[in-house]
């Protein structure tokens, strides 16, 4: 049996967040909305977070 751990990545760059919401970084930046978290100088985004924010805009444009 192996000792390997799979590790599924949790939090997102800015660019890499960006990318997963199809949007440049520009406007990820402009967007205070979006969730993120500062941990230092870099700004983290965790990928549960943007899903359910994704999830919530949805809805509010189904009204």
């Amino acid at each position: 049996m192996s000792d390997e751990v799979q590790l599924t990545k949790l939090v997102l760059s800015r660019k890499e967040a960006a990318n997963y919401l199809g949007i440049s970084i520009n406007t990820l930046d402009l967007h205070k909305e979006i969730p993120r978290l500062r941990i230092g100088v870099r700004t983290l985004f965790r990928i549960e977070t943007l899903n359910q924010y994704l999830a919530n805009m949805e809805k509010a444009c189904r009204k």
